[in-house]
């Protein structure tokens, strides 16, 4: 029975996800382009902890995420870096060395790694035209990072509760409610089977905490389904089109 509630459930959030998507494209601007990826798959002792058909999944639910703003992702090579010293990747170290010795250029580097050292509860990190992710379904956020989002938690619980310091801490996105949570914390003492749980810290003006725990750029973005918000998408969309990228 579990298992036909749980299937359920996944379809409930595909409509779901379809129909806001959709609806999204109606508001949302449209950049009209196509971002060429290189996959880079990190030995774990030998082992590869992504198949070439997990990431193709990986990427085929990035390209209905960002539908809403027209861009699309397509691999056009796909590597495995046979040194094992990476696969817990600490980005203090190991950042420049991996773009220096395996990027390619006017390409985002996608690199998969079996962890990250620092921060330890980090999935997702980005770093000019790099990305690591340890988990398939953080690609997203870190492309999201890519494209110059910030985590919803970010800025150490100083966003107010009403929004009313939104642009100038927390993510600076103000139709992402605040986010307590910080690096390190115990993922159990906010989140419950996809319910907020957290009654007990307040912010700086007496309000309890309720942020948006399926936004993609949370921490609590398993529960479904995983959203950007027009603002997000907005960014997003601006930082593509920018001269910057190729």
């Amino acid at each position: 029975m579990s298992l036909i509630i749980n299937a359920l459930i996944s379809f409930i959030s595909i409509i779901l996800l379809s129909i806001t998507l959709v609806s999204a494209q109606d508001r949302l601007p449209c950049v009209n382009k196509t971002f060429t990826l290189v996959t880079h798959v990190i030995s774990d002792n030998g082992q590869y902890p992504f198949s070439p058909a997990l990431i193709a999944t990986s990427i085929d639910d990035l390209n209905q995420l960002f539908e809403p703003i027209c861009i699309s992702f397509e691999i056009c090579e796909s590597n495995l870096i046979e040194n094992h010293n990476y696969s817990t990747f600490d980005p203090t170290d190991e950042f420049e060395e991996i773009q220096t010795i395996y990027n390619r250029d006017e390409v985002i580097n996608v690199y998969f790694a079996s962890s990250i050292s620092n921060p330890s509860s980090a999935s997702a990190l980005a770093n000019n035209n790099s990305v690591v992710i340890t988990e398939y379904n953080s690609l997203a956020a870190g492309i999201g990072l890519f494209f110059g989002l910030s985590h919803t938690f970010a800025g150490n619980g100083n966003e107010l509760v009403d929004g009313s310091n939104c642009l100038i801490t927390g993510d600076s996105i103000c139709d992402t409610p605040a986010d307590i949570f910080s690096f390190g914390d115990n993922f159990s003492n906010y989140v419950d089977s996809c319910v907020y749980i957290d009654t007990v810290q307040k912010n700086l003006s007496g309000a309890f905490y309720s942020p948006q725990i399926n936004n993609i750029m949370s921490f609590f973005n398993v529960c479904l389904p995983q959203i950007f918000t027009d603002d997000q998408y907005t960014k997003m969309a601006n930082s593509a089109s920018s001269s910057t990228f190729w």
